[in-house]
């Protein structure tokens, strides 16, 4: 296949390498990264040098140097003539909106896929031989050239990633393997932790399933059952696999089974596996059409045939709908108003990972409603601190001090159990705190959120603080503090924390934070109630939104122009735009990125949540 190099909308295209009329030059493809827009702080006469704030590119130049054949001068200004219309779409599509969007197609010669780039405006330059006594000869301009102004990156393929399991790579440690049924046998079926990959590591995360035969004939296996794909769906499943012993005649399998209501088996589809290997291998089950009467899937990785002992490892475990499996990965779909692993039943996060790209690829999350919410949250954490630590608290665990603050046991709370404060302060320059220790807190700019309410009939003020070493910020004016007077629970904003306060040293580390939640009320019938404290993440991406409760799919877009939250009926259809938002929504990072979420709709029950379906557009800085 010849170099690719196109000019394509929704309807049209232009080759210009079709080797008939349009032909590329040697070394006629000129694309080098697009120019850095820096900001710098901190500037000034005690320091050398300054800070490094942001870093953003421009738009990006494009030359492509080729040659245009006619039959006839008719044939050659017709051609020429493609060319200016493609550029007037663009700019007309820029500058207006008004058409489709007009990009630059380009792959290399055998190369797997191509990139898009898209174009903002373009100018043809002739090189002058188009009026020239020579071109009568041979109707053939050889140096024409295309400038072309583009957005900064290159595009891929847009895909859509929808995982219908749960807990899917093992990664949720609370009663291990919850999710998943286990048909243990003679041997063993558990959760493994490590990092990395290899004998001793993951393929996402930290954890991955092992399955165990110690003798026997009988299979082992872990499995998982849903109702959400009907009748008549096509899917396709996928799990990351690594058969680390076998005996002779032993084998791993993928399988998906379908049953009907009254748990008939329907259908069987398997992939069997049988070399061994330290490495995880992908099996992949494409195109599986359920039968008209299927209520429920089944997939299932197993330890099966021969006799004797193996082990086989999974991970990674995929099911969605289509007849494909995506590139990248996302640990599920189904999120909820907290985090709380103890039973494997509430998890407020979604991890992606394997984007292509070698910047974060634009990212456009698709939560559908449950509930009917009025506040919604979402924030971004990449690469080697998409797993940190201690991001979502419970508020149990907060120390009291000045009064008591009480554990209380409740159902509807997250961890079955809620914090309260006994006794009464009334001056917020002296309030009332909960303290918390991390001994290795997250680093970074986190959004503080809190889910409290009034359990007396004045009003509660909450704020947050901090001590770190010998600094101490306690909230001491009005201002400082967020007021509860509703005796349900609600999501508050207590405003932006960073963590560390203070810059580390070389050859320092991070010591202990402790958070300070603070109080004060307006009487003594106040009774502040705290369920949980989260640090949301801001510096990858961060978006909130106060809406009307009538629109049921919200969209966190960052592949749009404007990058902001967006209302849809459940057709996909532009219902609006809130006007209260903040923030600018996340991306996805080609080393991982971890999704947080989390919404009000008046009582913010820790049940409410959403359905995610993630659709992602990797992004190019090379166009190697």
């Amino acid at each position: 296949m010849p170099w690719v190099v196109q000019l394509v909308d929704a309807t049209s295209s232009v080759d210009l390498n079709d080797t008939s009329t349009f032909f590329l030059n040697v070394g006629g493809f000129q694309s080098p990264p697009p120019p850095e827009r820096l900001s710098y702080g901190g500037e000034n006469l005690a320091r050398h040098g300054a800070d490094l704030l942001a870093r953003r590119y421009a738009n990006r130049n494009i030359l492509v140097g080729f040659q245009i054949k006619g039959t006839d001068a008719t044939a050659l200004g017709s051609a020429i003539g493609t060319v200016w219309e493609m550029l007037r779409k663009a700019e007309e599509f820029s500058v207006s909106g008004l058409g489709t969007q007009v990009q630059l197609k380009y792959q290399w010669e055998g190369a797997p896929s191509p990139v898009y780039f898209n174009i903002l405006r373009g100018a043809l330059d002739l090189g002058g031989q188009l009026h020239s006594p020579y071109l009568l000869k041979g109707t053939r301009i050889r140096n024409a050239a295309l400038e072309l102004t583009c957005e900064p990156f290159a595009v891929g393929t847009a895909e859509t990633v929808e995982n219908f399991l749960k807990d899917p790579s093992f990664e949720i440690a609370g009663s291990a393997l919850a999710d998943w049924t286990v048909t243990a046998g003679t041997g063993t079926v558990t959760r493994q932790t490590g990092t990395g990959t290899g004998t001793a590591g993951a393929k996402y995360g930290t954890a991955w399933g092992r399955v165990v035969r110690t003798g026997g004939t009988a299979e082992n296996n872990a499995y998982q059952e849903t109702t959400t794909l009907g009748s008549g769906t096509t899917v396709s499943v996928a799990v990351w696999r690594r058969l680390l012993a076998a005996t002779s005649g032993m084998s791993g399998q993928l399988r998906i089974e379908s049953y009907n209501s009254g748990g008939t088996l329907l259908s069987t589809s398997t992939a069997n596996f049988t070399a061994t290997g330290t490495v995880f291998t992908q099996t992949t089950i494409t195109a599986f059409v359920t039968e008209a009467t299927a209520a429920t899937l089944r997939i299932i990785g197993a330890l099966r045939s021969g006799t004797g002992t193996g082990t086989v490892e999974f991970d990674g475990f995929y099911l969605g709908t289509g007849t494909a499996i995506p590139t990248a990965w996302v640990s599920g779909r189904d999120v909820a108003n907290h985090f709380d692993d103890n039973g494997q039943a509430h998890i407020n996060y979604l991890d992606i990972y394997g984007v292509p790209g070698d910047v974060p690829a634009a990212l456009q999350v698709k939560a559908r409603e449950n509930e009917a919410h009025t506040d919604f949250w979402v924030g971004a954490r990449h690469a080697g601190r998409q797993r940190d630590a201690s991001i979502f608290l419970e508020a149990e665990n907060f120390t009291g001090s000045v009064i008591a603050w009480n554990k209380v046991a409740l159902v509807s709370a997250s961890n079955g159990s809620i914090a309260t404060g006994s006794g009464t302060v009334t001056n917020p320059a002296a309030p009332a705190t909960a303290t918390l220790n991390i001994s290795s807190p997250p680093s970074g700019l986190f959004r503080i959120l809190v889910r409290a309410q009034n359990l007396g009939a004045g009003t509660t003020f909450i704020g947050m603080g901090y001590a770190y070493g010998s600094l101490i910020q306690t909230p001491g004016a009005t201002s400082d503090y967020t007021a509860f007077a509703q005796a349900t629970f609600q999501i508050k904003d207590l405003g932006n924390v960073t963590i560390p306060p203070v810059d580390i040293p070389p050859g320092g580390t991070t010591g202990t934070f402790q958070l300070r939640l603070a109080w004060y009320g307006s009487g003594a019938s106040d009774t502040p109630s705290v369920d949980w404290v989260m640090l949301v993440p801001v510096e990858n991406g961060f978006a909130y939104a106060n809406k009307a409760s009538a629109q049921d799919v919200v969209w966190a877009d960052s592949r749009a122009i404007i990058q902001a939250i967006y209302l849809m009926n459940t057709s996909d259809v532009m219902q609006s735009i809130p006007a209260n938002q903040v923030g600018q929504p996340p991306e996805a990072h080609p080393k991982g990125t971890r999704l947080y979420f989390l919404s009000d709709d008046g009582t913010a029950d820790i049940d409410d949540g959403f359905k995610m379906a993630i659709t992602y557009v990797p992004r190019f800085l090379q166009v190697a």
